[in-house]
């Protein structure tokens, strides 16, 4: 069953933009929403079609019977509805969309726990945390977005519980894999081990016949590790690498400088 809505332009007033709460500014910037005007036109509620009625009889659930809604939350629920609409007519998309976003989180996921451990600060970096971070938020974000639009596009539809419950169990499953990939299965050292190998072969044993084949970290004491290098001669030796921040780069993108220094024992 397709749903129908009505495609209102017609202002019905105006309300405070709920974003920026009418002052006109996100943060710094412009409110993207009302564009720095602080209000929004209120058009018919696309869901009861301006009646402030459901089809079951009951208060509209999305405009809570007021009839109207800002014209960027109808925008939304057009979209939502649409999405929506794609969903009944192919069930089996957001399955496949899923699954996709499943395994970039699972890939990605442990990558991000291991900086994070090192450093919360890496979170704020966007060259550090780049592509993996980048890569996770979007996964989750189009898991998000997949939920929202059929928790709003199924609001007032009375067969639309199961297509909320799917939505619902498929972003609970993408939190599951990002927890299970990183936090539950990583040790956290997988960052810093690859650095300290690089650091090894790189600096220490630049010009030795010998090279470190593996690096396996046991424990840390805030910014410095401890464990076994494993050589290519098959000798393994005790190691500590300590993770050094050297300050910030003067760039208009403030970004963490660090270095990895590590002694043989």
């Amino acid at each position: 069953m397709e749903l129908q809505h009505k495609d209102s332009t017609q202002s019905k007033g105006t309300c405070t933009c709920s974003w920026c709460k009418g002052s006109g500014k996100r943060g710094r910037r412009t409110c993207p929403d009302c564009n720095g005007l602080g209000t929004l036109h209120l058009v018919d509620c696309p869901d009861c079609l301006g009646t402030g009625v459901s089809r079951d009889r009951g208060v509209c659930k999305t405009c809570k019977g007021k009839k109207a809604v800002s014209s960027v939350e109808a925008d939304r629920i057009h979209t939502a509805r649409e999405k929506y609409d794609g969903y009944l007519q192919n069930p089996a998309g957001v399955f496949f969309k899923s699954i996709a976003c499943y395994i970039a989180i699972a890939f990605t996921a442990r990558s991000v726990w291991d900086q994070m451990c090192v450093t919360l600060e890496f979170l704020f970096d966007a060259e550090m945390i780049f592509p993996s971070g980048f890569i996770l938020l979007l996964a989750l974000s189009i898991l998000f977005k997949q939920w929202n639009n059929l928790i709003k596009g199924s609001t007032n539809d009375a067969d639309g519980s199961k297509p909320r419950t799917i939505g619902t169990v498929l972003f609970i499953v993408g939190i599951l894999t990002a927890i299970i990939a990183g936090p539950v299965t990583s040790d956290g050292f997988g960052w810093m081990e690859s650095k300290a190998k690089n650091t090894l072969n790189d600096k220490i044993l630049k010009s030795s016949s010998v090279q470190c084949l593996e690096v396996e970290l046991s424990r840390k004491v805030d910014y410095t590790y401890f464990g076994k290098a494993k050589m290519s001669n098959g000798e393994s030796k005790d190691i500590v690498a300590r993770f050094v921040k050297t300050g910030r780069s003067h760039t208009r993108h403030s970004h963490l400088k660090f270095k990895v220094t590590v002694d043989l024992l």
